[in-house]
């Protein structure tokens, strides 16, 4: 029997100042097969200096940047508009149009990162608040929003299916 699937091998991007790409991840695809994730840069001496949001689309690595040269990057999502979701430094961050864009912390909160994004633009992920607890939230004009969930005190929005309704953990 046949593989009903095809694997394909993704390369990665160096950054400048750091040549040479150590490792790749996939870590989400949309309906035409685009791909993002993370390449990982190491230094001469082989150790760890930069990872960087990256998509993939035809056998082609394109870095998607970060909100700051000198900060690590990741996207974690994507959606069929090809807008990639992730972090950048300690912020969620949108990967769209050659663009990086911050989306935000909770009040008083230092961290946050988005994981998926769905065809109408909702934005999902976690954050932290100024209590030290890290929260599902929802990501909209440049803020984050705490997903109500009662009495909880962690809480994780993973995923959003293009009618919003949002997966995760509590």
């Amino acid at each position: 029997m046949a593989n009903p699937y095809t694997i394909e091998l993704l390369g990665g991007v160096s950054t400048p100042g750091f040549p040479d790409v150590g490792a790749v991840y996939g870590q989400g695809i949309n309906a035409s097969g685009q791909v993002v994730g993370q390449s990982i840069a190491f230094d001469a001496d082989g150790e760890f200096s930069q990872g960087r949001a990256v998509s993939w689309q035809g056998g082609t690595a394109t870095n998607l940047g970060a909100l700051a040269p000198e900060e690590d990057s990741n996207a974690l999502g994507i959606n069929d508009a090809g807008q990639a979701v992730g972090w950048s430094g300690s912020q969620a961050a949108l990967f769209a149009g050659g663009t990086v864009t911050g989306l935000g912390l909770l009040s008083g909160g230092t961290n946050s990162l988005a994981f998926a994004i769905n065809n109408s633009g909702l934005i999902v992920g976690q954050a932290d608040d100024a209590n030290g607890n890290f929260l599902a939230v929802t990501f909209a004009n440049g803020s984050a929003s705490v997903v109500p969930i009662a009495g909880a005190q962690y809480s994780l929005a993973q995923a959003v299916s293009n009618s919003g309704h949002i997966a995760g953990e509590w």
